[in-house]
């Protein structure tokens, strides 16, 4: 396998985890939204949403970051 493709192959495989792991914050943070819908509103509430949030945002950032990294395809 030549370089290129190596290159190629490393970056798809990051981009396809990363894409992975927003799907999964981004899950986790609509599950938690909805669950606390109804519930009373306190701290503790607000505050694992928002580490939710966090988590979601930081995983937003990797995959862009990723997505500019993108080598060119392997001829």
């Amino acid at each position: 396998m030549t370089d290129d493709r190596a290159r190629w192959k490393g970056w798809q495989q990051a981009h396809q985890q990363a894409l992975a792991d927003l799907q999964h914050a981004a899950q986790e943070y609509h599950r938690l939204v909805v669950d606390q819908a109804f519930a009373a509103e306190d701290d503790d509430t607000r505050a694992r949403r928002q580490q939710a949030l966090n988590r979601l945002q930081a995983r937003q950032r990797r995959l862009d970051e990723l997505r500019e990294q993108q080598p060119a395809w392997p001829h």
